[in-house]
């Protein structure tokens, strides 16, 4: 800056009446911002001064030689957010932000002015963003723009109309977070402010204080909005605005407010008994403060729960229902809250009359009763208990919060050495609170829900024979596992003949102990062995057989000690890029919680998988429940629905290991453990609103001889040569293209390999639209890639023919599509496939009806049905994008996953039983259905068949037993029958057997079908079912007809509506009104007789004894969900629901039944 622009500044700030000290500071902004070229103030216009950082009424002021003295500069600077010289010095106090009611001035708003600084930020921080996204560097981190949203989401009017379940989350968080905003404020804020952006480590060396406090601190900061990040340089910066101003003006220095914080904190910290009335005073001190100074930001609802979180825990400590955190029950629906009332005999009259005001705040909660008491409202009592777990979860576990203000500094003052010197007795209890917080309900169920799929089917003898659970923390998981099979599986009704033994792996002798304790006092089979991974030579030693364990693991990848891992990754390498994107904005802390780079957290995390997948040998895989660290944005979404956002703190804190569900998938990946199936993958539903909410991912993993990973540049001489090998010439796509491939979208190419060679490739990118593919060919396709675009596409998958056998292009698939549906920022995923047999079998054919023939069924095409079989939909043809294919005139077929519901991908192949048994009349289908449904399952194994060869059998195709039992487990699942184990030995060709389903198919009353019931052949009589026809019916569950289907459901809603049924349907609702699962447990003897009855008169079942009408009950609902398509049946279905009560609501003559008889 020139002498002569700066002699103009100083000229204007004395015209105003500012002091030196403010004129000082006012040219250090302009310093820092002024370009070379102006040399003094005439010229220029407001608006330029105000993009320099100048407030808009400051810069009109500067320039107006009439105008009066306002303001003072430090005060306008500090509501623009930089901060006065006091600030920056050794004070560090906020100068008060008065009211808005209160600022004087022209009648131009301050707030005006702070908009439009925030919005300008708001602008320069999308720049930014474009910038990386444009550089394909992924997901963008924490930046500027989620401080407007977070904020918005956390104005006090907004929240002033929710109630206390519902502003619970936002007082969780703002007890946990406030720590770090105390420190923010007091150490951090002013050198970020004076000296714009700079890296975690610069600013640390600027404020004296240790990196990895501080990254917590900045990455809470970030995530409400008062830090940015720049992309590019990774620096961090303030972000200006009304909101960040309250804050400094609330906590700076030795305000009122801080102290008052700061003596809450260290009141719970000490365990005192005056927690309440150290609370109820702070907030009747405070609250006048915080209501006016905090009036539309989002801090008031931040800090209210510093005031309320303690403060409500004492309350549920207070509660019959509960004596401490140990005691903690599990939530359950059927608990009858009840008003409860409350005594504090050591609050004197105005802190009880203070405690009154504040409970004021939610009339729906309590009340004060009496001299000393308080009354909690039924409403109350259940919203506390709902609660109670995290509450006293928090307050316990703030003990285990450094403090901050030590640790930032490296201090060795009296409260950090009493942290030090903390007992083993406290730091456990800290460390079970955390357990308990951590153990969320939702995540025990979804891991059962997994071992369901498991255990509810009746191939017992291929079920395993023992559950390796790891972490058993003292045999409670171990129990409810056993439990859950015992009671809820088809396995549990044969346990005598199965049994199954429970398998501990213990961290120590003592765990060990409690864990025996627990299982012998339930009579559960059972040994224990200590360690943290079970391999196969430990169960040997325990006489436990490897092969048929199954192992559980849940919240043992997260809570593991992080270990520096043995192998670095290049930092230009796809795995690097991908690491960072996704770990960027996501604290991965080191014991001392030194930050962790992503890349090296992602190298440790797969060494990790690495010594799993070795304990795993031989075994039937593990199933893995885990919770996933949130991104910014993730977490800003959902602060209002669960307790997600400050239980990601805490595992900062306790140096947890959490990451995003993705990166956990393409680690386990990258050790050769993949999902068994990908409908069975679960993840934390969206519109879940549970107290105990939090992201999570389960699934059942096994072990695959190959691994897959990202695919490096370094990768090209091998994809040049897989490419060789995988497609005739003038299909293959030139080295310049893989690279560039390779060079666009690093983070998307997957490749396969298998004992260290590469020998499979799936390339892929993102695109904004649909429409993006019809500018697109198939060797510039790259050209197309966006960064954040919305779909992923599947550009090219290639595999070395001499692999076809390991259905390693299908599990490359599998991992793709489970990786975009873990992104939320991805919608599906798009390929444009090629058809296989169109050249061979078109005499004349349109290209357009011969992909609806295979869409239709009539034909099976490999390639196309590689896709469909799957559960990808047929879009539309795409001319002209494959001009080297000539077989199909360059044309191309656009297929779509819908990446919204894994459950329905990878489950029915191409031709359901549903769609054979309707076409059966057809003399066409008779001839083709059973030969398309072999070729479908083949197809989803790798394998593409010659039905034109009869002779050539299953095992010339190179199928292996592991792909014989999985063909068996397809054919059985679309028949809807349990074929026999030796079905492909019986029918050796792909062409024998679907003729014979043929004949399996067709109606009851043909020739045919009265052949194989005479046939005396034990193979025909096998394939027909495993139940014998009944009396004069012939029908099994392969022949049932939608609208037998129906018939048979009718039949089940008549007897229901039998007045004798009613009666005790409604005298079971009087019992278990309103718990509504609770009756549908209760009736199920009752469903079991009515639907026994009517399945046996059907023929459906041999007889009427509980295992069988067991079985036939779960064959009819797979018969409903196979038909769930048509509408009749859907009626008839719902119809049985609302007979029998189990729909969603109470049928009205039962519930005026119940009530009366309660009344």
């Amino acid at each position: 800056m020139s002498d002569q622009l700066r002699g103009s500044v100083s000229e204007a700030c004395s015209r105003l009446g500012r002091n030196p000290s403010e004129v000082d500071a006012l040219l250090d902004l302009l310093q820092r911002n002024w370009y070379d070229s102006v040399e003094s103030l005439a010229g220029v216009s407001p608006s330029e001064l105000s993009q320099l950082g100048v407030p808009l009424r400051l810069a009109k002021e500067l320039l107006d030689p009439e105008a009066k003295p306002t303001q003072s500069v430090s005060h306008v600077i500090s509501v623009s957010g930089t901060w006065s010289p006091a600030v920056l010095g050794h004070a560090k106090e906020f100068r008060p932000v008065s009211p808005p009611e209160d600022r004087g001035g022209d009648g131009v708003s301050a707030e005006a002015d702070l908009a439009e600084i925030s919005e300008q930020t708001k602008l320069r921080a999308d720049s930014g963003s474009s910038e990386a996204q444009a550089a394909g560097t992924g997901s963008s981190p924490v930046s500027s723009d989620v401080g407007p949203e977070i904020h918005e989401r956390l104005r006090a009017p907004i929240l002033a109309e929710c109630g206390l379940d519902e502003l619970m989350p936002v007082l969780l968080y703002g007890w946990v977070v406030g720590p770090c905003l105390l420190e923010f404020v007091g150490s951090l804020a002013g050198p970020l402010l004076l000296s714009g952006p700079m890296p975690a480590e610069e600013l640390a060396g600027q404020a004296a204080v240790e990196l990895g406090p501080l990254m917590l601190v900045l990455r809470s900061c970030s995530l409400l909005g008062y830090v940015g990040v720049e992309p590019m340089t990774r620096s961090y910066r303030a972000i200006p605005g009304p909101d960040l101003d309250v804050l400094g003006s609330l906590l700076g220095g030795a305000s009122e407010v801080a102290v008052a914080m700061r003596a809450i904190y260290n009141a719970v910290l000490e365990g005192s008994s005056c927690m309440v009335p150290v609370c109820v005073n702070a907030w009747e001190q405070h609250h006048k403060t915080l209501s006016q100074r905090a009036a539309n930001t989002s801090i008031g609802p931040l800090l209210d729960g510093i005031f309320l979180v303690p403060l409500l825990a004492a309350l549920v400590k207070s509660c019959s229902w509960t004596s401490g955190i140990d005691t903690q029950l599990q939530w359950d629906e059927n608990y009858q809250d009840q008003p409860a009332q409350l005594n504090f005999p050591n609050l004197t009259p105005a802190e009880l009359a203070a405690l009154d005001k504040l409970l004021s705040r939610f009339p729906q909660v309590g009340f004060q009763d009496g001299a000393t008491g308080i009354t909690l409202t039924r409403s109350g009592s259940r919203t506390l208990r709902r609660w109670s777990r995290q509450l006293l979860c928090a307050t316990a576990a703030v003990a285990e919060i450094p403090q901050f203000r030590s640790v930032l500094h490296h201090s060795d003052s009296d409260q950090c050495a009493v942290q030090k010197g903390r007992s083993r007795a406290e730091v456990a209890a800290g460390q079970q609170s955390m357990s308990i917080m951590f153990d969320n309900p939702l995540l025990h169920r979804s891991l059962l829900h997994c071992l369901r799929d498991i255990f509810d089917r009746a191939d017992f003898g291929a079920q395993p024979r023992s559950i390796a659970v790891a972490g058993c923390e003292e045999g409670q998981l171990l129990l409810q596992v056993y439990r859950y099979v015992q009671a809820s599986t088809r396995r549990g009704s044969v346990l005598a003949q199965y049994p199954l033994v429970m398998v501990g792996v213990c961290a120590d002798e003592g765990c060990r102990s409690k864990t025996a304790a627990t299982l012998e006092c339930a009579s559960v089979p059972h040994c224990l062995v200590i360690g943290h991974f079970c391999d196969s030579a430990a169960l040997r030693r325990a006489s436990v057989n490897p092969d048929q364990t199954l192992h559980v693991r849940m919240l043992m990848e997260s809570t593991r000690t992080y270990s520096p891992p043995l192998r670095q990754l290049d930092d230009q390498s796809a795995a690097a890029a991908f690491a960072w994107s996704h770990l960027r904005s996501v604290l991965q802390p080191g014991q001392n919680l030194e930050p962790i780079r992503p890349n090296q957290a992602f190298a440790s995390l797969l060494e990790h998988f690495e010594r799993l997948s070795e304990s795993l040998v031989g075994s039937m895989g593990v199933c893995l429940a885990e919770v996933s660290a949130f991104e910014a944005s993730s977490n800003v979404n959902c602060l209002h629905e669960g307790v997600a956002l400050y239980q990601d703190l805490f595992r900062c804190i306790f140096r947890h290991q959490a990451v995003p569900a993705s990166v956990l998938a393409l680690a386990a990946a990258g050790a050769g453990l993949l999902p068994a199936s990908l409908g069975a993958v679960r993840t934390d539903p969206s519109a879940s609103r549970y107290p105990c909410r939090s992201c999570h991912a389960v699934s059942h993993l096994v072990q695959r001889p190959f691994r897959i990973r990202l695919a490096e540049l370094s990768d090209l001489p091998d994809l040049v040569e897989l490419e060789r090998l995988a497609w005739a010439e003038h299909l293959r796509a030139p080295p310049e293209v893989l690279a560039t491939r390779l060079q666009t979208s690093p983070t998307t190419n997957l490749v396969c390999t298998l004992n260290g060679r590469l020998v499979a490739a799936l390339f892929m990118q993102r695109i904004s639209s649909e429409a993006d593919i019809d500018q697109q060919t198939f060797l510039d396709a790259s050209k197309s890639h966006v960064a954040a675009g919305k779909l992923l596409q599947f550009i090219a998958i290639s595999a070395n023919p001499e692999v076809n056998g390991l259905n390693i292009g299908s599990e490359l698939r599998s991992l793709a599509l489970l990786l975009g549906h873990l992104d939320q920022s991805i919608e599906g995923a798009v390929a444009v496939t090629r058809a296989r047999s169109f050249h061979s079998a078109n005499a004349g054919q349109d290209f357009q009806d011969y992909v609806n023939a295979h869409v239709q069924g009539r034909i099976v095409d490999g390639v196309i049905g590689f896709h469909t079989n799957f559960g990808a939909k047929v879009r539309r043809l795409v001319p002209g994008f494959r001009p080297q294919d000539i077989d199909n005139g360059g044309c191309g077929v656009l297929v779509r996953y819908d990446l919204s519901d894994l459950s329905l991908l990878g489950r029915s192949p191409f031709v359901s039983a549903g769609s054979a048994v309707a076409e059966r009349n057809s003399p066409a289908g008779r001839q083709t259905d059973g030969r398309a449904i072999v070729a479908s399952i083949l197809a989803n194994l790798g394998y593409e068949v010659d039905l034109d060869n009869p002779l050539r059998g299953f095992f010339e195709y190179g199928i292996d037993s592991v792909e014989i039992g999985q063909f068996h487990a397809l054919l059985s699942s679309v028949l809807g029958l349990q074929l026999p184990k030796t079905i492909l030995f019986d029918f050796p060709s792909a062409v024998a057997l679907g003729d014979h389903l043929d004949k399996l198919l067709c109606p009851a009353d043909t020739p045919i079908r009265s052949q194989i019931l005479a046939s005396k052949d034990p193979k025909e009589q096998r394939v027909l079912g495993e139940v014998e026809p009944v009396g004069d019916a012939l029908l099994s569950w392969a022949l049932l007809a939608s609208h037998q289907l129906v018939s048979i459901l009718k039949e089940c809603r008549t007897n229901l509506e039998q007045p004798s049924y009613q009666r005790q349907l409604a005298r079971i609702a009087e019992k278990c009104y309103p718990n509504k699962l609770k009756y549908i447990s209760n009736i199920e003897p009752l469903c079991e007789e009515v639907e026994g009855i009517v399945l046996h008169s059907w023929g459906l079942i041999p007889d009427q004894e509980h295992a069988s009408v067991q079985e036939g009950m779960a064959r009819m609902s797979d018969a409903v969900m196979q038909f769930w398509s048509e509408v009749v049946v859907r009626a008839a279905w719902q119809d049985i629901l609302k007979v029998s009560g189990q729909d969603s609501t109470w049928p009205l003559a039962m519930l005026c039944h119940a009530v009366a008889r309660k009344i």
